[in-house]
């Protein structure tokens, strides 16, 4: 999809919208794109906004751009809060990795790469934790997932082949 519009496409007209039982409070005022004009924030209900904000797509580590989208959203959900009055009801998605990258991380080997240089950077695990992970995971299973539970690493094809029904 294409960011900019050729001259035979057409925007449709905005129409501000309306709300009933507006409470006396201070006027928000946003930038239209569409009208290229602030013009006043009217939610759809009168005391509720229903935020939907993209989230970062996950292909390689965390930077500092992650973290500025997660502050600015904080800071104005806070503003529509705490200042204006509203309920707030926000989601934010996580977009998963396309075929795109999945073919570039295979042209670049990046799984052997990054296995590599994780070998190279982890210490080893202490076998008692791990033993201790996988006693407190199989308690765990045993009494919430009786219907996934196996006795040992030896049930585990059995154990896999219940998830794939």
């Amino acid at each position: 999809m294409s960011s900019s519009t050729s001259a035979s496409q057409q925007q449709p007209t905005w129409v501000k919208p309306v709300t009933a039982n507006l409470k006396e409070q201070p006027v928000l005022k946003l930038y239209n794109t569409l009208t290229k004009s602030k013009v006043e924030f009217i939610p759809r209900d009168a005391n509720e906004v229903t935020w939907y904000s993209c989230g970062p797509t996950v292909y390689n580590s965390s930077h500092m751009g992650h973290a500025r989208n997660y502050v600015t959203i904080d800071i104005n959900r806070r503003i529509l809060q705490d200042y204006f009055g509203y309920n707030v009801k926000f989601i934010q998605n996580v977009t998963d990795i396309d075929d795109k990258i999945i073919l570039k991380a295979r042209q670049e080997y990046l799984f052997n790469q990054f296995s590599q240089s994780f070998d190279k950077e982890a210490s080893p695990i202490p076998a008692k934790l791990v033993e201790t992970a996988q006693d407190g995971l199989s308690k765990y299973i045993a009494k919430n997932l009786p219907e996934f539970a196996v006795s040992g690493s030896s049930d585990f094809t059995k154990w896999a082949s219940c998830i794939s029904c």
